[in-house]
């Protein structure tokens, strides 16, 4: 089991950055990285989530309540 430091967050836990789009629940990437989620050993692995586009019917409540982190950029542009 992983130790817990004193603002509460885990070491020696595995840290994965999902980058998708959207956290919407409508999204069938959101819904496939959502089951494995429920399903890992969160105390080895915790999912964070780095997205763009807002949306009201998300899994935000959810992510955070099974202790995952999000973080919202602003849309990338389309000049390279």
């Amino acid at each position: 089991m992983a130790d817990i430091t004193q603002e509460g967050t885990q070491t020696g836990c595995i840290r994965v950055l999902h980058f998708v789009s959207t956290l919407s629940r409508g999204s069938g990437v959101m819904s496939v990285i959502m089951n494995y989620y429920r399903h890992i050993d969160r105390d080895k692995v915790q999912f964070d989530f780095l997205h763009f586009i807002a949306c009201e019917d998300s899994y935000m409540e959810e992510i955070r309540e099974l202790g995952g982190k999000i973080y919202c950029i602003d849309k990338p542009g389309s000049s390279f």
